[in-house]
């Protein structure tokens, strides 16, 4: 019996049309700008002919430096936790959880990677998404990072439910109680825009102009030489 289901069979299957559709268009066929068959890939294709998302654009310098200081930044600022006693706020020293944000998130990764990690997605996808992990007396014990991508929040029962993909026939269902889940600027409340998505056109037309002077000099194309005219110019 196949692994596959049938809609992931059917989404198989446009993959590969598309796929072989783009690979026999030539650049003179109107079908080749098409933008749907480059958005089935989970990129924008952008006016300037490049192919956008949010793994692209961190090889353009700009962006790589903004996502990188910024992340980096923000993952070394003082996090404490507080509670509310008598109308006014405490400070708490010795909460379980206290470990997990400062210190060490899980059992491989220091708290400082986790956030630096989590506030990159937050600034490419608008999402950050992670696992919280949890022991016998409800205490969280880890976070795992989880990419965006992977991530689709849907609205199940009553309440929201994260469906993590593993790249399987069966991924997996986390309810809301297991999931950190900060979103950006969104349209419904839920999940925010994509940070990259919605910058695509500038971030293409810059990746473009990267690659056309690179090929330009590459080629070792020199346009010099001198032109002569008989009389004055007017």
């Amino acid at each position: 019996m196949s692994k596959y289901s049938i809609s992931e069979k059917m989404q198989l299957a446009v993959w590969y049309v598309a796929d072989k559709i783009k690979r026999n268009l030539s650049l003179s066929n109107p079908k080749s700008w098409n933008p749907a068959l480059w958005n089935l890939y989970g990129a924008t294709q952008t006016e300037s002919g490049v192919s956008v998302d949010e793994h692209s654009a961190l090889n353009l310098a700009a962006v790589y430096a903004a996502i990188n200081i910024i992340s980096g930044d923000i993952s070394t600022l003082p996090l404490g936790l507080f509670k509310t006693v008598s109308n006014k706020r405490k400070r708490i020293t010795d909460h379980p959880s206290l470990q997990v944000l400062t210190y060490k998130a899980n059992p491989i990764m220091p708290a400082i990677n986790v956030r630096r990690t989590l506030t990159a997605h937050m600034l490419s996808w608008g999402n950050m998404y992670a696992e919280i992990v949890r022991d016998g007396l409800n205490n969280v014990t880890a976070l795992w990072p989880i990419t965006p991508d992977r991530v689709s929040p849907k609205w199940q029962g009553g309440t929201v439910v994260y469906e993590i993909d593993r790249s399987s026939s069966n991924p997996i269902i986390l309810p809301k109680e297991r999931v950190l889940h900060i979103s950006g600027l969104g349209y419904n409340g839920i999940t925010g825009y994509s940070v990259i998505s919605k910058a695509a056109e500038s971030i293409g037309l810059s990746i473009a102009s990267e690659k056309f002077g690179a090929r330009y000099f590459g080629s070792n194309t020199n346009m010099g030489g001198a032109i002569k005219y008989p009389r004055a110019l007017g």
